[in-house]
C-alpha cells in the first residue's frame, strides 16, 4: 500500500514537471531557478484536487501559470 502511494506521488511530480515545462514554453521563459521549481511542485502537491487525483494537465498548467505570472510581476 505504501509503495502504491509513493508511486502515485512520483507520477504526480512527473506530471507537475511536465506541466511546468509546458508553461515555461508558453510564457517563453528559458529557465527557472531550483527554488521556484520546488515552490511550484510543493504548491501543486498541497492542492486538494491534486491530493485526491481530481486534476488534469490543464488544471496544473493554469495553476502553475498563475503562480509564475504572480512571481514575475
Amino acid at each position: 500500500m505504501e509503495s502504491e502511494n509513493k508511486e502515485d506521488i512520483e507520477y504526480l511530480i512527473q506530471s507537475i514537471r511536465i506541466s511546468i515545462q509546458v508553461v515555461l514554453d508558453k510564457l517563453d521563459i528559458a529557465v527557472i531557478d531550483k527554488n521556484m521549481d520546488s515552490r511550484l511542485i510543493n504548491m501543486c502537491l498541497q492542492d486538494k484536487k491534486c491530493q485526491t487525483g481530481q486534476y488534469d494537465s490543464k488544471y496544473l498548467e493554469n495553476m502553475i501559470e498563475r503562480e509564475l505570472i504572480k512571481a514575475l510581476w
